[in-house]
């Protein structure tokens, strides 16, 4: 494949705009704590702020998505170095906790781009969209994710009875 050009303004260190993602791989869905969902939840958002906060990721998704008008490639590579890993193992580990029955999830790839946008529309968007006071009315991070998680495994959690009845 070749080389996509620079964007214009960019400098060697533009890759660590997207190194942060690569903090999934810490996460293995085979360790039996990371088969809570309310922790694995937790993990993949405290994950997803580190990126933002250590990224300057408003900077620089402001920067992508004026570039991309005239370079489509450029909205591509950053979704596929930046969000599609993360977004895949997340929905890799939501299939594993579907399988062992720690979650009713029957479509992990949409319920992992569901839980991200819950988190995100709050903790990203509307500072890169700069709405300006308002932001100061957007509850914690702390708030968004544990209601994120709540909304999330109303849908996708199963109950504790169900729980008490699968195989050790």
């Amino acid at each position: 494949m070749a080389h996509a050009p620079a964007l214009p303004g960019a400098t060697a260190s533009a890759p660590r705009t997207v190194a942060p993602f690569r903090r999934h791989d810490e996460i293995s869905c085979a360790k039996s704590e990371a088969l809570i969902p309310s922790r694995l939840l937790r993990q993949f958002s405290e994950i997803l702020l580190t990126f933002i906060e250590d990224a300057d990721q408003v900077a620089f998704t402001r920067l992508v998505i004026a570039e991309s008008r005239r370079s489509p490639w450029v909205a591509e590579e950053f979704y596929r170095v930046g969000k599609e890993p993360l977004t895949k193992t997340l929905a890799g580990c939501l299939q594993r906790l579907h399988e062992t029955g720690g979650i009713d999830c029957p479509s992990p790839e949409l319920a992992a781009h569901q839980f991200l946008g819950l988190v995100q529309e709050f903790i990203i968007w509307p500072k890169v969209m700069a709405i300006g006071p308002d932001v100061m009315s957007i509850p914690p991070f702390d708030v968004v994710v544990e209601e994120g998680i709540a909304m999330f495994l109303s849908r996708y959690g199963v109950s504790d009875e169900a729980r008490a009845a699968l195989p050790v």
